[in-house]
């Protein structure tokens, strides 16, 4: 193994959770690339989070002229930025974000919550039951042209997402995407 990469063990508490969320993180050159991001330790990252809201602004706003879509200073955010959102951001080795997506717990505010009467049946509700919205990649990291990054920081966030469901037993998520993204999840692997 390259002595600039390493195997991380990232243990850090949620708020609202009793159990730490422990996961396996890969750091390279002392950076982590994914990065856990809570209302608790949102402080740490901002930058991240500037940069985050930032490309979502760029990718909504701008590219796909989504109205209704709340942007101040180039910044998209909207209600289910809350206390109780976690981001799990991949970075690349610079630390700047490469990809991201939040994820909010089914039994508060969700984004497909706000969409329900389009729904075929009704949402699931419950504390193992999370809501998976604003994935998203920066433009240089959503095609395979590099051998590594373009790719694997997607593959990379949904095995964080995965790790995170399983320290917090969760077993549902939803989600409200573009059907492009829905057929590369399925590709990954995930029903």
């Amino acid at each position: 193994m390259n002595p600039n990469h390493e195997l991380l063990l990232l243990v850090a508490f949620l708020p609202d959770f009793t159990q730490p969320y422990i996961g396996i993180s890969y750091k390279v050159e002392g950076t982590e690339l994914i990065q856990v991001i809570t209302s608790e330790n949102q402080h740490l990252y901002g930058k991240q989070l500037e940069q985050m809201f930032r490309m979502r602004h760029e990718y909504y706003v701008l590219g796909h002229g989504w109205e209704g879509l709340k942007s101040e200073n180039g910044q998209e955010t909207d209600e289910f930025d809350n206390l109780d959102a976690v981001y799990l951001v991949g970075v690349d080795i610079q630390g700047d974000v490469a990809a991201s997506l939040r994820l909010n717990p089914s039994t508060g505010p969700t984004l497909l919550k706000k969409f329900k009467d389009y729904a075929d049946s009704p949402l699931p509700m419950s504390e193992a039951c999370w809501d998976l919205s604003r994935w998203i990649a920066r433009p240089d990291q959503r095609r395979a042209s590099h051998t590594r990054w373009p790719t694997n920081h997607q593959r990379e966030l949904a095995l964080g997402v995965l790790e995170f469901c399983q320290s917090k037993g969760v077993d549902c998520l939803t989600m409200l995407c573009e059907t492009r993204l829905a057929e590369r999840i399925k590709a990954y692997g995930w029903p």
